[in-house]
């Protein structure tokens, strides 16, 4: 529900969205409805007053948006343990799998909240992302999928050969999950200085990617169920670049670095340097780098 504004222009400017009444909005979903049927023309703020929202979000696209014209979410405060954006996690499939769906909207940024999934259900995702969206970041959040080995990736792209703009996750504590990535074909996907607990998932999975890769400075922790941490399979990145991450895998059979049937170029190989791996699993089968099946062209 909004408070009452004067007219129906679109949006341009700092609103305030605070569940206690005291700014233009008392829901994340009353200003995801005017972004919607408003539009905007400039850049648009929404600060959020510190509180629990118990919402899902579903952002289209917004008539208006550019580089020039970026849409934020962002923690009045600037402390993402003040703010939550929260839904609980399901038994069974029903409602979207998730906090915050990204489907059409581009040049959007989620800074200092926490996005989460409380309790231990299959279905917790935080984060679902369409074909269409691009230029999404995510900068300084608390990303917190629920604690199950189920259908609870923290952030999930669900693409068909898409352009993904030039999109990130930084400076993130991401628990329970990671980032999964179908069917890219261009823009950038940057995973960087982050700590990621991918219990129940990789931290970072890609699949059929051919766009641009960084996965920098992270500390990854996949302590049980499926351990390996970072996995590219059947891609053939523009670039990729997988450097100074702390990978520690403690389940048996674990894998710090997969990369299966994927390619670099000659002049453009792909680079994983500078990783500390660490396998603590039971069984003598851990691998801390494993390169599966056509893979080629890579440094280490």
């Amino acid at each position: 529900m909004a408070l009452p504004f004067s007219g129906q222009a679109q949006l341009n400017g700092t609103y305030l969205i605070d569940g206690g009444g005291g700014g233009d909005y008392l829901t994340f979903t009353a200003a995801v409805t005017d972004l919607t049927t408003l539009g905007i023309a400039g850049p648009v703020v929404f600060d959020v007053a510190d509180g629990t929202y118990t919402e899902q979000i579903s952002i289209p696209a917004i008539t208006g948006s550019s580089a020039a014209n970026t849409i934020t979410f962002r923690g009045q405060s600037l402390d993402s343990s003040l703010v939550s954006l929260e839904f609980g996690s399901l038994a069974v499939t029903g409602p979207p799998n998730e906090v915050v769906g990204l489907y059409g909207v581009a040049y959007i940024r989620f800074e200092h909240m926490t996005l989460q999934r409380p309790g231990s259900l299959a279905f917790g995702g935080v984060i679902r992302i369409g074909s269409t969206s691009r230029d999404w970041h995510f900068n300084n959040c608390r990303l917190w999928a629920s604690n199950s080995s189920g259908n609870s990736d923290v952030l999930r792209h669900i693409g068909s050969f898409s352009d993904i703009g030039n999109s990130s996750v930084t400076h993130c504590d991401i628990q329970h999950g990671g980032a999964t990535f179908n069917s890219v074909s261009a823009g950038s996907f940057t995973l960087a200085n982050n700590d990621i607990d991918a219990q129940g998932t990789f931290a970072l999975d890609l699949n059929n990617f051919d766009a641009e890769v960084q996965c920098l400075d992270n500390n990854i922790v996949s302590p049980s169920y499926f351990a390996n941490s970072i996995n590219l399979n059947g891609c053939d990145p523009t670039t990729a670049v997988i450097a100074r991450n702390s990978i520690t895998c403690n389940a048996p059979s674990s894998e710090g670095i997969r990369l299966a049937n994927t390619t670099g170029t000659a002049l453009n190989p792909i680079m994983v340097a500078n990783n500390m791996i660490i396998c603590n699993g039971s069984m003598n089968t851990s691998i801390g780098i494993w390169l599966v099946g056509t893979t080629q062209h890579v440094d280490i």
